[in-house]
């Protein structure tokens, strides 16, 4: 989005190391966390060149595979979708609230994650196969808490290896220039939801990264109109 990416701690390694070491090893990872989180910016840091895909219940096996496209002079011609041009090119697929994908597109996914390797391309049966190319990975996303969320398949969350939960780092918010009021606030309330959730509830709204960083810009912009805090940095 912009901001300068500040590496968080899993399990003794920086979060973007840690996430290019699963891809060299092959262990597709699924990462969760709350909507301003920092999932979509962590696979950006570690992929720069990553093919993403934002996920919806509507979604059809074209979206991921690719359709026909009419052309000018009348005829058609074939795009790749997301899923076969990361595989042609050998880059990591980002598949944003992957949960939100129907479970009969998600299928299309299952024999480019296991050994095979292989995108099926049945509009175009001419076409033989796409086998993906060395560096082709897949990270999926997902809000735990997401309304409309579907669970997914035994047989997609086979293939995820490695679970990762993105939590908002305060620290961060800090170093990025989000006032110190307004990040104790957000650890207050960090503190007031894992509370509720220990007592049965489903804890309470706290800003993630997202909103910390928009409430910076706007608070600096209301000090100084001038200045454009969200593309040169905090206001001095």
């Amino acid at each position: 989005n912009g901001e300068r990416y500040l590496p968080r701690d899993v399990g003794g390694h920086h979060d973007v190391a840690a996430l290019r070491a699963f891809a060299a090893a092959g262990l597709f990872a699924l990462l969760a966390g709350e909507p301003g989180s920092g999932k979509t910016a962590l696979a950006e840091a570690a992929f720069p060149d990553l093919v993403a895909v934002q996920c919806h219940g509507d979604m059809t096996v074209a979206h991921l595979v690719g359709t026909h496209l009419p052309t000018e002079a009348g005829g058609w011609r074939w795009a790749d979708g997301p899923l076969t041009e990361a595989a042609r090119r050998g880059v990591p697929l980002y598949l944003d609230e992957v949960n939100l994908m129907p479970t009969d597109v998600s299928g299309v996914l299952h024999a480019a994650m296991d050994g095979r390797g292989l995108v099926r391309i049945d509009d175009r049966p001419d076409l033989p196969p796409v086998i993906a190319g060395d560096g082709f990975y897949v990270i999926g996303s997902y809000n735990p808490d997401s309304l409309g969320g579907r669970r997914l398949s035994e047989a997609l969350l086979s293939r995820f290896t490695v679970q990762i939960e993105v939590t908002t780092d305060y620290d961060a918010a800090r170093s990025l220039g989000v006032p110190e009021e307004l990040v104790t606030i957000a650890e207050n309330l960090f503190v007031k939801s894992e509370s509720d959730r220990r007592e049965g509830g489903r804890g309470i709204w706290r800003p993630q990264m997202r909103e910390l960083l928009a409430a910076r810009c706007r608070r600096s912009a209301a000090a100084s109109p001038a200045c454009d805090p969200c593309r040169s940095g905090p206001c001095t």
